[in-house]
């Protein structure tokens, strides 16, 4: 994917910054400690925010690729610090050929999304409005932010699964879970729901909504299936006969709770 492509050269335009540095003066040698330093603590912290670590740290490292980008440049200088016609071509193409790639991957995909020309259609309501997307899932963001503003009257919580944190946006009221984003097992074997379980012994944890998820949106609008994990803790608050069916969607199920 391009902003996947995006963020290695990031990286990979940072990652020369240590090389360059020697190659510099003592001024320059301290405006880049000032700037490239931190970005690099930066990018460790979004690598360790993620399981996709490689692909945020490029969002942390963007300084650094801009340092570095910047002391390169001052490293092809000549020695006197006067520029030859040559020597400032290069440097404009270096330069230029950057900020190109950047550019380039910039328009050429977006993370889970269609690409540029097909993010068409306004979202008119709900967290994300005014954001373009694809009418499909500009459909399906009126669709849910209608549904849960709809079954959610006089509730008191609600729970969002599986891997959909970002329902908790679309409402007001308060998690019933002890995390956001709650994995499948089914896909994630080393989750552990042990914890959840413990938390919904307390039945004053117990969600008054859930909204189940039965398919995804991938890359292209392309829905992917959720396989259902019985032995799951939320499934087995389903199917203790507390919950009914409020509303039901291609995408999800809401239940509430009698």
């Amino acid at each position: 994917r391009g902003c996947v492509a995006a963020h290695g050269f990031v990286v990979a335009l940072a990652l020369i910054g240590p090389w360059i540095y020697r190659g510099i003066n003592g001024e320059a040698q301290k405006f880049f400690k000032l700037v490239w330093i931190p970005s690099a603590v930066a990018a460790l912290v979004m690598g360790y925010s993620s399981s996709i670590g490689y692909f945020n740290s490029g969002i942390g490292f963007l300084g650094g690729a801009i340092i570095s980008l910047t002391m390169l440049l001052v490293l092809l200088r000549d020695k006197n610090g006067s520029e030859s016609a040559r020597c400032r071509d290069v440097r404009l193409f270096i330069a230029a050929s950057a900020a190109g790639i950047l550019i380039f991957y910039q328009y050429s995909s977006f993370y889970w999304e269609s690409q540029f020309s097909l993010l068409n259609t306004p979202i008119t309501s709900g967290p994300y409005k005014h954001l373009r997307t694809t009418p499909e899932k500009a459909r399906f963001v009126e669709q849910i932010t209608s549904d849960i503003r709809m079954a959610a009257n006089n509730a008191g919580n609600i729970v969002f699964y599986y891997n959909f944190p970002a329902g908790y946006l679309f409402s007001t009221l308060k998690p019933a879970a002890n995390a956001i984003w709650l994995f499948s097992p089914r896909d994630y074997p080393r989750v552990n729901t042990r914890q959840l379980e413990r938390y919904y012994a307390n039945s004053a944890n117990q969600p008054d909504i859930v909204v189940k998820f039965q398919y995804f949106f991938g890359f292209n609008d392309e829905l992917r299936p959720v396989v259902d994990v019985p032995d799951h803790p939320i499934e087995r608050l389903l199917a203790s006969g507390q919950y009914h069916v409020e509303l039901s969607q291609r995408e999800y199920v809401i239940y509430r709770k009698d």
